[in-house]
């Protein structure tokens, strides 16, 4: 599948599943349709090239098992292409959820901050590709050499940079595998898996 619609059917679930509990039967209904949309209409991609999504972001530092309020979030309207596959769409969704995770201040809200596991599309968006032979211009990544437990700490033999297209990297990315040693991996994650910084703490 185009990675461009992955990524595209990545945040029209992540908005769902963040904005209700929905079951993996309805998801899967949901993801077939759009999927279908897109097969029968390629210029759907095309014509929300320039489109923006309201990605949540924290505005002060959250506590684990504090409860949202409007204070604590604002929107950041981010093209849809560079939104992280697992960001919550709109800060009005997380009024009244609780926190699942300590989020730092100014940091992307993933599902996975309020208890809501990932999708296998959410996952495979967030994967590192081959883009060397790419004509596009690319900028670095930290991306993952071995699959991460949630809590482990990471080690240099751990991570490595690697290249993707500008038009594509996800805002919070992490540009460089040194600035993550030490850290810890909030959620765990896959090998090849795109480190960005709402995954660490």
């Amino acid at each position: 599948m185009n990675y461009k619609i992955q990524c595209a059917i990545a945040l029209l679930l992540a908005s769902s599943s963040a904005s209700r509990e929905v079951s993996l039967a309805s998801d899967a209904q949901s993801f077939k349709e759009i999927e279908e949309s897109v097969s029968k209409d390629p210029g759907v991609v095309e014509s929300v090239k320039f489109r923006t999504v309201p990605v949540a972001f924290t505005t002060r530092k959250i506590p684990k098992g504090h409860v949202f309020t409007a204070a604590d979030l604002e929107d950041h309207n981010i093209k849809y292409r560079n939104a992280p596959p697992d960001a919550v769409i709109s800060c009005k969704k997380l009024f009244g959820r609780k926190c699942v995770e300590p989020l730092n201040a100014g940091s992307v809200v993933s599902v996975q901050d309020i208890g809501i596991p990932l999708m296998m599309n959410q996952i495979v968006s967030a994967k590192a590709r081959n883009w060397e032979n790419s004509r596009e211009k690319l900028g670095t990544i930290c991306i993952t050499k071995t699959s991460l437990k949630a809590g482990e700490q990471i080690k240099k033999t751990s991570v490595i940079n690697s290249r993707m297209p500008l038009r594509l990297m996800p805002c919070d990315a992490v540009p460089d595998a040194s600035q993550v040693i030490g850290k810890k991996c909030k959620f765990g994650c896959e090998t090849k898996h795109i480190l960005m910084h709402h995954d660490l703490f």
